[in-house]
């Protein structure tokens, strides 16, 4: 799953800590959301209901702070 997970995510990712581009982290959320339906993994699911707080809050701190701990829950 990580091999998978990284080629999928993990380049999307740079591109959104540099832009924090609203409209693409939404859309990175829900695609994280339907990796995790199709790959169950109950640390990632936490995840992805954190991240869909902090953009629901728009709270930018946040989202950058969660958006640098992925590679952490997708170890787990």
């Amino acid at each position: 799953i990580k091999v998978l997970f990284d080629s999928k995510f993990m380049p999307a990712m740079t591109k959104l800590l540099k832009s924090l581009n609203i409209d693409y982290l939404i859309d990175f959320e829900k695609d994280l959301e339907k990796f995790t339906v199709e790959h169950p993994n109950m640390q990632l699911e936490k995840y992805c209901a954190q991240l869909k707080e902090h953009l629901t809050t728009f709270n930018i701190e946040k989202i950058n702070t969660t958006l640098k701990l992925l590679a952490i829950y997708i170890d787990k």
